[in-house]
Formats: C-alpha cells, structure tokens, sequence
C-alpha cells in the first residue's frame, strides 16, 4: 500500500516525508505527541492503546473497534471529515492531558484479560441446553454445506486471493466428525 500512497501524494503535489518504519520505544519518535490511525479495518487496535499509554493524543474513527478508547480523554473520534481536521488541530494546538494510574491500568494487558474472561464467562444456568446444542450445531453444518459450494462462494466474493481456502474443513469439522446429520436436524452419535 505504501507504493500507491506515495503515489497519490504526489499526483496531490503533497509534500510529504516518509520516514519508514519506526518502533515506538525509539527516541526520535518520544517528541511526537499525536498519534493518527484513520484505519476502518484494524480489528484490535493495539497501536492506539499503546499510543494513549503513552501519553500522546489518539486520533482516530468512530467505530466498533475504537469504543473502548471513548473512555479516554486524549482519545479524539471522527465520523467525516470535519470531525477529523477538526480533532487533528486539537491534538495540534493543545497538550495532551496525563494519564491517571486508574486509566493507564484500563489499557494493561491484565485488565484486558479481566474483560475477556468477564464477557466470556457463562453462569451455571445459562449454558445451552443439549437440544440446543444439537439445534445450533445443525445450523452449522447447513452453513458449512452451503458456503461449500465454491460456485456460490465465488459470486458472494467469499473466496480468499490464493484459492487456497476450503471452507468444508475446519477444526470444529474435525473435532466432531463422529456427529451426523439426521434429515429432520437432529444429530447422532455413530
């Protein structure tokens, strides 16, 4: 991507440096106070959490994976484009405010653990029942059967760039090859 970037800024005549890669913990990069991550597709974030951890100003797009960093003060969400310039000239003009210990723990790797393993846990009483254990493991198997047929996956442009891809196997398939399929959606155990 960065060939086609260069590329566009200078067609736009945009006079841009471009530095390379460069770790965080590097000396030069500790003057720098803003931290831009415009990305709509980056899943984790862990560059913005690093970014706030840091101190430094965190501007980024108001999406599902930036929710967390709501919470944040030097954290400055967008929508469109005014929204970015105008948190960019914030980041710009102002220092940012220093973190508390309460918020630096919030980005710990331990406190992200802690809200895994609380999203994650299941009560006694809320397990799923084996009927609907078998009901949902159905369905998965009419999915699976259904996004194997190459011609379909192909025209919903669910097929990865190498072809590589074979949706009808995965580690869930394996696990459970013991299981069939019943015709009314019931499985047994051979």
């Amino acid at each position: 991507d960065l060939a086609a970037i260069q590329a566009a800024a200078a067609q736009k005549r945009l006079d841009w440096r471009w530095l390379g890669a460069k770790d965080h913990a590097e000396p030069a990069m500790h003057d720098y106070q803003v931290f831009l991550n415009p990305s709509t597709s980056d899943v984790v974030a862990t560059t913005t959490a690093e970014a706030l951890a840091m101190g430094k100003w965190a501007v980024v797009p108001d999406i599902a994976c930036n929710h967390f960093f709501k919470r944040f003060k030097n954290c400055l969400q967008y929508s469109n484009a005014a929204g970015f310039v105008s948190a960019v000239d914030k980041a710009l003009l102002n220092e940012p405010t220093p973190m508390s210990d309460a918020e630096l723990n919030k980005l710990s790797w331990s406190a992200a653990t802690e809200r895994l393993l609380d999203v994650g846990s299941l009560a006694a009483g809320e397990w799923p029942s084996a009927a609907e254990m078998r009901y949902n493991a159905a369905l998965w198997r009419m999915y699976r059967s259904i996004v194997g047929l190459s011609a379909l996956r192909e025209a919903l442009g669910m097929t990865s760039p190498n072809g590589a891809d074979d949706p009808t196997v995965d580690s869930e398939d394996m696990e459970d090859e013991d299981e069939q399929l019943l015709p009314r959606g019931r499985l047994r155990r051979r």
